[in-house]
């Protein structure tokens, strides 16, 4: 009941976000932001949605989950992380976005996550990555860049942080490395042929305000895209698409300029697919073995 009412809140505000409620499983859920185990060993999670004027809504709503498909949203989060500018300020308010580990240190974003204005293919910039623990992680090198397809192969420094094993203990030095983390694993090739049943999961920090999980019914392929009825919001770019394999299949790009109408050729969510993201890197390494190394250990072929 609860996710019915979210759903028609959600249709209501249909006219200024790509949301097509009739392909909605879960709208963006929180995951990790105050979960409530419940009496009947169900999860309550937050839940966001749309106002009238299509801004991004928190306003108390929940969902409750099963256990086990809240563990499984849980487990597909893990790896994906809060893309911030290292500095907190009005004017990057904007540059917000997503990154997710694929194994190794090495993480797939968007081009434009990286620099708006798609300048910087090759330096690190002003950004860091934000795991759902607090922790946050820079930019060690970046491997590849394309503006054209949006997506970048990025590798991360570890972390170094003081942890005390007791209250009066003297604090020791230790380090965080995503290599020594969860990834999610890459589909070499999905090829679908207009599924409007398979179910797609998008994850990323949908509108800035951390990471969120969401659900839709539908992907379709173009050329060079996937168009998938997952609701995602600004902020996702960069963020995994995942089949129901728990494979992602494509790395979360834009939403439609298309915001008024219900149908689903109008109004969708753009995604490149992985089999195209996989060849662009793998030509890109040629010259570099051991990080192509680590990358080909991410493809499930």
């Amino acid at each position: 009941m609860k996710l019915f009412m979210l759903l028609i809140l959600i249709s209501g505000a249909l006219f200024a976000r790509s949301v097509v409620p009739p392909r909605i499983v879960y709208p963006n859920l929180n995951i990790f932001e105050k979960a409530q185990m419940n009496d009947d060993g169900t999860v309550s999670v937050k839940a966001t949605s749309y106002d009238e004027v299509g801004r991004f809504k928190r306003n108390g709503t929940r969902i409750t989950l099963p256990l086990e498909q809240y563990e499984e949203f849980k487990r597909l989060s893990m790896p994906v992380f809060q893309m911030i500018p290292e500095s907190e300020h009005p004017a990057n308010d904007g540059r917000r976005g997503t990154a997710f580990s694929i194994g190794e240190s090495l993480v797939l974003t968007n081009a434009h996550v990286l620099n708006m204005e798609f300048k910087n293919t090759t330096e690190c910039a002003d950004f860091q990555i934000k795991n759902n623990e607090g922790h946050t992680f820079d930019c060690k090198k970046v491997h590849y860049c394309s503006a054209f397809q949006d997506v970048c192969l990025i590798e991360i420094k570890p972390l170094t942080i003081s942890k005390k094993a007791c209250l009066f203990c003297a604090s020791e030095k230790i380090q965080i490395s995503l290599a020594d983390g969860p990834a999610l694993k890459l589909k070499a090739s999905y090829f679908p042929t207009n599924n409007d049943h398979e179910v797609m999961t998008a994850i990323g920090n949908s509108g800035g305000w951390g990471i969120h999980i969401s659900q839709g019914r539908g992907i379709e392929r173009e050329i060079n895209r996937f168009k998938f009825w997952a609701p995602i919001r600004s902020g996702n770019s960069g963020g995994a698409l995942i089949n129901e394999e728990g494979l992602v299949i494509g790395v979360v790009k834009q939403e439609t300029n298309f915001k008024i109408s219900q149908f689903t050729n109008y109004v969708y969510n753009i995604a490149t697919p992985t089999d195209i993201v996989i060849s662009l890197i793998r030509r890109a390494l040629q010259d570099d073995p051991e990080t192509l190394e680590k990358f080909n250990r991410s493809v499930v072929e």
